[in-house]
């Protein structure tokens, strides 16, 4: 997770598919895929050269499970 600098109120949250260490003490990780795969292979499916996606992406129902 980012923001836009100091004493800013947006955010903006990054789904990497590689390690990236340059992110290394600059962002926090706020978790990792253990399950559905081909859902981030759909998602990917989605990107351009722009960077900007095909069409929006919404995650939602996004819970986590208390597994003991």
């Amino acid at each position: 997770m980012t923001n836009f600098g100091s004493n800013t109120n947006n955010s903006q949250f990054f789904i990497t598919y590689i390690e990236l260490p340059f992110f290394d003490d600059t962002y926090v990780v706020l978790g990792e895929i253990s399950s559905g795969m081909d859902v981030m292979h759909a998602i990917m499916n989605q990107g351009s050269v722009t960077g900007r996606p095909k069409t929006d992406i919404m995650i939602v129902e996004c819970g986590t499970t208390n597994e003991n």
